[in-house]
């Protein structure tokens, strides 16, 4: 019985993961870099050239247009995890979403290590966002007590 509720739970954690994937990747796809064509090889030179730099948007790119091209899983892995390295906020969630299409035992218990991990920064995002919101109505209230 063990076993079976192991593998109902690993099944479950692996459907969560392919929507949380698929939709962050959809957002950013639609909201930062919407892909309207493939890139040529001029411009992938260049992104190339931006990525090596540090750009994460570049890098971020070049791994969705390897996506796009559906070039080996190997090359979209890549990109995405020199976007991360560089800081591209939904780099984390791409390389869980790749890894679990890659398959296999070692690229699902790294898809839910970057799952996990973009999952923690979005709490830190919000947290460090409720910290600003908190302390910006702290201002406005003392420069409101002034104005009295």
């Amino acid at each position: 019985m063990k076993v079976r509720r192991k593998s109902m739970v690993s099944v479950f954690i692996s459907a969560f993961v392919v929507l949380v994937c698929a939709q962050n990747i959809q957002a950013e796809k639609q909201t930062a870099t919407t892909i309207t064509h493939l890139l040529s090889s001029s411009e992938t030179a260049h992104l190339s050239r931006l990525a090596a730099e540090g750009d994460p948007k570049a890098a971020f790119r070049l791994g969705l247009d390897a996506e796009e091209r559906e070039a080996p899983i190997e090359e979209q892995i890549f990109w995405m995890q020199i976007a991360q390295e560089n800081g591209h906020p939904y780099a984390m969630s791409g390389l869980s979403a790749m890894y679990y299409r890659k398959g296999g035992e070692f690229a699902c218990i790294r898809s839910l290590y970057w799952l996990k991990k973009f999952h923690n920064a979005e709490i830190e995002r919000d947290k460090k966002y409720d910290d600003l919101e908190r302390r910006n109505r702290e201002k406005f209230v003392e420069s409101a007590d002034k104005c009295k």
